[in-house]
């Protein structure tokens, strides 16, 4: 709908009170002399001659204006000037109509005022907003979804152009909507209905995500959650709306049950980094990269952020149930190792725990239930890397019994005792590891430690006395700590529980 130049029965008159027959009202580009249509409809759709020329009673036809501003002249039929005015602008009135949209849709500069009513049962489509320029100052049209569906209505500026910053603006919720202004340049988007696809998340922020090993392929898949982030650019939000499940031995392929891994092949004993990355269409997926900062984003992504990430063992399968992870929001934890505790018998000496160890970890806890050997003996812990479990390593402290009776003396046993029992009874306890400054571990234990500070507290089961005490430290010149052994110095171990719990 357009704005009308002036009231169509109006007439005109020359300096002598007489009807200004074959006058003539020409009409430029503001401030220019470059001619600018006119239009004899609502529609904007055919063009008035220019100059428009009066009847015998000095009455002109039908006018109505686009949105720019214009330079009007008006002249006797003879072309002597009577006056010139400039700017006149329309005054654009808004439209009344609900227009009813349900696939991609174009908007046009003749639905300002319109009230669009966006109904995506039928799936998510875009409506694009006309250009800038076409739309003139002024345009307003309001588009509310009004579907119940989970698909989304995205509403798109034109080519280059933006919304509040920003190439869309998504509507995911019935009733959410939103009014789109236009000032001749740009558009602009106010009254917006919050919902998590539209609202500015606040920087760092990561909810959901959380990952599993994928149950079909599990050695060498991850199934990632649906969750909310802010990109780590600060620059917008990545929604991720449904599971996923990535690959990480094959290279990456956008969507469901496709290659994950950015560049090269997997690799045995080696640490990927998962990410979540977005276009700039809001289009969500996740990534496995070998670098923590700066992964290789496949075509059309252009923005990511960091989730945790995940290890590979001897052979390049992933390590199960080791997935550690970024602080979601509002979480103390800066970020949560999700290990399932292993059970056995094993009938073996040690068993290695590969990934669920400090590796970067400021605050860890091992924690173990009912952990039981075949004859008289004392369970150990040891840290190491692929290389072994001694060299570099140095623990010095000890255990007591509840008596004060020194059960080991880590610093000539090597490894941390978590307690002594009778092949009859079962060792509960954990032990707290709170990582020491690194320039307070250098002065302590020599340039190029790293420490912690260890508490043991452990129970066998039957009389008090058997409550086990510990403390110590342990320090290391290794640049990466990435497996743990349980051990006993008798038998083997036969049952019982062990995980880790873990903050960086």
């Amino acid at each position: 709908m357009a704005g009308r130049y002036s009231n169509p029965i109006a007439n005109y008159y020359d300096e002598n009170g007489e009807p200004l027959a074959g006058g003539k009202l020409e009409f430029f580009e503001s401030g220019t002399s470059t001619p600018q249509d006119t239009f004899s409809d609502d529609a904007l759709t055919v063009a008035n001659p220019n100059p428009v020329i009066a009847d015998s009673a000095g009455r002109f036809g039908d006018i109505f204006l686009t949105g720019a501003d214009y330079k009007v002249v008006l002249k006797k039929a003879d072309d002597s000037v009577i006056w010139t005015a400039d700017p006149v602008r329309s005054p654009t009135p808004k439209s009344t109509v609900v227009l009813d949209v349900s696939t991609t849709t174009q908007l046009s500069s003749a639905d300002d005022g319109k009230f669009v009513a966006a109904d995506a049962t039928g799936g998510a489509f875009i409506g694009t907003l006309p250009a800038a320029a076409d739309a003139g100052d002024g345009y307003e049209i309001t588009v509310q979804k009004i579907d119940s569906s989970t698909n989304v209505v995205t509403v798109d500026a034109s080519g280059a152009e933006t919304i509040n910053g920003q190439s869309d603006l998504k509507l995911t919720d019935q009733y959410a909507s939103a009014t789109f202004r236009c000032d001749g340049s740009t558009w602009y988007a106010y009254a917006i209905t919050p919902t998590i696809d539209n609202r500015l998340l606040p920087p760092n922020f990561l909810e959901g995500f959380l990952s599993e090993n994928s149950s079909v392929d599990p050695d060498h898949d991850i199934t990632f959650n649906p969750g909310n982030a802010r990109n780590d650019a600060d620059s917008g939000n990545i929604i991720l709306s449904s599971a996923i499940t990535k690959r990480l031995d094959a290279a990456f392929a956008e969507g469901n049950n496709q290659g994950g891994i950015d560049t090269g092949s997997v690799a045995p004993d080696s640490r990927y980094y998962m990410f979540t990355i977005a276009k700039s269409d809001g289009t969500a997926d996740c990534l496995f990269s070998t670098s923590s900062t700066i992964p290789t984003l496949p075509s059309g992504f252009t923005t990511k952020r960091l989730l945790g990430y995940i290890r590979t063992d001897a052979v390049a399968n992933i390590v199960p149930d080791l997935l550690v992870e970024e602080p979601r929001d509002n979480e103390r934890a800066e970020f949560r190792r999700r290990t399932t505790a292993a059970s056995y018998p094993l009938a073996v000496s040690n068993e290695d725990i590969i990934g669920a160890t400090p590796e970067d970890d400021a605050e860890f806890v091992f924690y173990y239930s009912n952990m039981s050997a075949s004859n008289n003996g004392r369970h150990e812990l040891q840290f190491g890397d692929v290389a072994d479990f001694t060299t570099g390593m140095t623990y010095q402290g000890s255990t007591v019994d509840e008596s004060g009776v020194t059960v080991d003396d880590w610093a000539v046993n090597g490894a941390i005792s978590l307690g002594t029992v009778l092949a009859a009874n079962d060792l509960n306890g954990i032990v707290i590891f709170k990582q020491i400054p690194n320039a307070d571990a250098e002065i302590l234990f020599g340039a190029g430690n790293r420490a912690w500070a260890i508490s043991v507290m452990a129970q066998a089961d039957g009389a008090s006395t058997d409550r086990i005490y510990g403390n110590g430290f342990m320090a290391t010149t290794k640049t990466i700590i990435d497996r743990a052994r349980v051990s006993v110095t008798a038998g083997n171990l036969d049952g019982g529980e062990r995980g880790f719990m873990g903050l960086r």
